[in-house]
């Protein structure tokens, strides 16, 4: 019996998605640069591929003079940093779910206003932490208008 060969493109792929892991885990190793040190006399530098370019700046520098791939693995840090802890919360959410019993079972046998106060609730928090983050602060919110 022959095994399923997994396609090559697919194989591609894998390995291109683990050396971009790899190399945005080791942001600070290969760019050991301040993220908010800017520099005035190279902004807006085009491409190094572009005319004008510089190598010093392969994808150019935005209006502050910050390198765009500094940036851009700094941001590929981030983004992975914060998949993988959601990764992460649904295991943990799935596991709870599987030894504890069906919450959102047990929360449709309620009563509707309840339901309604909880559904409410959540999107509340939500919206709050999504745009003021977790240091929210109600006086800060209150006394400096949003």
């Amino acid at each position: 019996m022959n095994k399923p060969r997994i396609p090559a493109l697919i194989l591609f792929l894998i390995a291109g998605f683990l050396l971009i892991t790899c190399f945005s885990m080791m942001a600070e190793v290969f760019f050991p640069v301040d993220m908010g040190k800017t520099f005035l006399l190279d902004r807006l530098k085009p491409p190094s591929f572009l005319k004008g370019g510089t190598p010093k700046f392969f994808l150019g520098t935005d209006s502050l003079g910050r390198d765009f791939v500094v940036r851009l693995v700094y941001a590929t840090k981030t983004s992975l940093s914060i998949a993988f802890a959601s990764m992460l919360i649904l295991l943990a959410i799935s596991l709870f779910q599987e030894y504890v019993g069906d919450w959102r079972a047990k929360l449709a046998e309620r009563s509707l206003p309840f339901r309604w106060l909880v559904y409410i609730c959540a999107i509340n928090a939500v919206i709050i932490f999504g745009v003021y983050g977790i240091e929210y602060d109600a006086s800060k919110f209150i006394y400096f208008q949003f």
